[in-house]
């Protein structure tokens, strides 16, 4: 799959996550052309040393500034201020064990294969 103009800055955001949000680690992430798959893992506060600020990052707001910061750019290189991109809700699911890691890993990297079958796709026949 390649990504368009759009996808690429969606892929951009995604990937500067980190630096927004320090206790934060982006994983496997893949732009569809109707969605996005992607693994966040949060930094367990309790192994560190940080600030009490930091102790708590829902991943809610992660996903908000996500949602936000991309929508933003979109509308910027669209020329359509103030227009909605995203649904309202995600879906979330904690992983925890390497084998379900690997398991999300490739669905993930995989996803992409599946797209001409996706209710979403409108060229899908089913």
């Amino acid at each position: 799959m390649c990504p368009n103009d759009i996808g690429e800055a969606v892929a951009e955001c995604w990937k500067t996550l980190s630096i927004r949000f320090p206790l934060v680690e982006v994983d496997n992430f893949v732009v569809m052309p109707s969605h996005v798959h992607g693994i966040i893992s949060i930094i367990d506060t309790n192994q560190h040393n940080f600030n009490q600020e930091c102790d708590s990052l829902p991943l809610g707001k992660i996903i908000a500034y996500f949602k936000y910061i991309s929508t933003k750019k979109i509308n910027i290189q669209r020329k359509t201020p103030g227009h909605r991109i995203w649904q309202r809700n995600y879906y979330e699911h904690v992983i925890r064990d390497e084998e379900e890691m690997s398991r999300a890993r490739e669905y993930i990297e995989t996803n992409p294969l599946r797209w001409a079958l996706d209710k979403y796709n409108p060229n899908c026949a089913i």
